[in-house]
């Protein structure tokens, strides 16, 4: 009875061990965006609730800062953390007019999770 134990616990120990963890915390979006969630977080939670969404725009991924906060414009930045356009925000500002026509969503990489 003893080297069935023994053998039982010997497989379910090298399973635990070879079995991969998945990385939930991954980062799926820039570095650069760190500090805009920070800010977020910083502040009061609203409804709906402010995300980062990945998109498809003109042949390369982006991301899209979607803060619902009338007077900060949405920003769509690049993996290597620059910039390509804005819209919205206090003074209406909209570098990017065809971006709601021409982005694919891929997913939302980011939610507040307030």
């Amino acid at each position: 009875m003893n080297k069935v134990k023994i053998t039982l616990l010997s497989v379910v120990v090298l399973l635990c061990i070879s079995c991969e963890k998945s990385d939930d915390s991954k980062v799926e979006y820039p570095a650069c965006l760190q500090s805009s969630i920070d800010f977020i977080l910083r502040s009061a939670p609203i409804i709906p609730r402010e995300k980062i969404k990945k998109y498809l725009y003109n042949g390369e991924e982006v991301f899209l800062i979607d803060t619902f906060i009338s007077d900060v414009p949405a920003v769509v930045v690049t993996w290597d953390c620059v910039t390509i356009c804005e819209f919205g925000g206090v003074l209406g500002g909209n570098t990017c007019p065809d971006f709601h026509e021409n982005a694919i969503f891929i997913k939302t990489v980011w939610t507040d999770p307030r």
